[in-house]
């Protein structure tokens, strides 16, 4: 292990969690604010260049995209988890093989996105909703996505590897980088270039394709001394997928959630509801990627210090980074409750908001304060090998919290009924979590550090 590495480990597993609460946290929301100005460039320029029509277009695609996002976080929570629990265990063997391995099983997935993608979007696009001019406008932004999805996994799962390495500075600057250039190259190639909404695609992937090269650049210098490019062992592969797993039927959840939402949508709505879901689901997703910033940031602690046998700093960074989030987050929840409907045309100049939507939107929107708990409970899981709970209360969230609200509250509420039922599926997992967490996972933590923890921390 090199000496920067060397005193990056140290600082994970010595260091006051308040220290690194604020030099992880920040670098890691600035990525993730650069993911969700990412999301948003393509909704501004489409909004702004094409219409709402667009933006519905692009709501009903995001919701597809769920399968791409899917094998993405197959590779990268595996991957990122493995490493940082190998930094934390000074496996030498294990972290050599860590970048291959995220390297054939990127090639693999693509070759899935592509083929499955290429048989199935555009009618999967017709049955969540999408139709005549809406329609050709989602399959041709989807023909783009498809074809440069090899980067796009790429770039999110070598992101990861940074991460785990806690290296999230250079992540930010990397990423700040592939925005730079899906800005840039997003408005010419929606207007000048003739492409429309296949445009917004291409510019995704060209800001994928510069923090992919960067990350790569970045991995193969700090890997230097350890044949970075060694062959991945089946039993390093199995390691990898079997964590990764959780991630993937996470994401799987959520399109099929999508899928039921603009289904659901079609059937009690019209083409303006698509509309205000597509501006409405992008806005929440700003909100996950804030609440991803500080999971980003607690994962190389709980995995560094979880495979250095220190189990008090896991627990008590836990406890410290959801409380820092809601401190962060609160002001800007508060301002966008507050006046929905700026926000909102911010994205869409020509979107009509009625009180009723704007009704709507506040309930789906209350949610936001409770994501960070959400996501920072299944980072511990994924890193202290509970992947399997994460996968089972996924499938809980979505078959037993969300399904059956769907299927009721439209009917009684009509449109209203679809918002409810969001709000409701993600308020009630966060109670079941605490509880859960409170009665299951606990226990395996003590509140008072463990003596390695206690020896190390006395020597910071």
């Amino acid at each position: 292990m090199s000496e920067l590495d060397e005193a990056r480990r140290g600082a994970l597993l010595t260091a006051p969690i308040g220290r690194l609460l604020v030099t992880l946290s920040a670098p890691a929301l600035a990525v993730t604010a650069l993911h969700a100005a990412g999301v948003l460039v393509d909704v501004v320029f489409a909004g702004h260049l094409i219409g709402s029509e667009a933006i519905a277009a692009l709501g009903v695609v995001h919701a597809l995209n769920h399968v791409v996002f899917a094998l993405e976080a197959l590779v990268a929570v595996g991957a990122g988890t493995v490493l940082s629990v190998a930094i934390g265990e000074r496996d030498a063997a294990a972290r050599c093989q860590v970048l291959p391995a995220v390297g054939l099983l990127t090639t693999a997935v693509s070759l899935v996105i592509v083929g499955v993608g290429a048989m199935l979007a555009h009618p999967a696009l017709g049955l969540l909703g999408l139709q005549g001019e809406t329609l050709a406008m989602g399959w041709a932004y989807y023909r783009v996505y498809l074809a440069g999805s090899v980067l796009v996994v790429f770039a999110f799962a070598s992101g990861a590897l940074l991460q785990a390495r806690g290296d999230l500075l250079r992540l930010t600057l990397h990423q700040a980088a592939g925005l730079g250039a899906t800005v840039l190259a997003t408005p010419l190639l929606i207007g000048p270039a003739g492409l429309g909404l296949a445009g917004a695609a291409g510019g995704t992937v060209a800001g994928a394709a510069v923090t992919a090269a960067l990350n790569t650049v970045a991995l193969l210098q700090a890997s230097r001394g350890l044949r970075p490019l060694r062959a991945p062992s089946w039993q390093l592969l199995g390691r990898v997928l079997r964590v990764g797993q959780s991630g993937l039927l996470m994401q799987l959840s959520y399109f099929v959630q999508g899928a039921l939402v603009f289904g659901m949508l079609a059937r009690v709505g019209d083409g303006g509801d698509l509309a205000f879901m597509g501006a409405t689901y992008r806005l929440v997703l700003v909100g996950v990627y804030l609440a991803t910033g500080f999971a980003r940031a607690l994962q190389p602690i709980v995995g560094v210090n979880h495979g250095a046998g220190a189990p008090g700093r896991v627990a008590r960074a836990f406890v410290l980074f959801n409380a820092g989030a809601l401190a962060v987050m609160a002001t800007p929840w508060l301002a966008i409750m507050a006046a929905p409907a700026t926000v909102l045309r911010l994205l869409a100049p020509d979107l009509a908001l009625s009180a009723a939507q704007a009704a709507d939107f506040r309930v789906y929107f209350a949610i936001v304060p409770v994501l960070p708990f959400l996501l920072t409970t299944l980072t511990l899981y994924q890193s202290i090998g509970l992947a399997w709970q994460v996968t089972a209360l996924g499938l809980v969230r979505l078959g037993v919290l969300f399904v059956p609200a769907l299927v009721v509250l439209p009917r009684v509420f009509g449109v209203s009924g679809v918002y409810y039922a969001l709000a409701w599926m993600d308020l009630a997992l966060a109670a079941l979590l605490l509880v859960h967490g409170l009665i299951v996972v606990r226990p395996r933590f003590t509140l008072r550090a463990a003596p390695a923890a206690t020896a190390m921390e006395g020597s910071a």
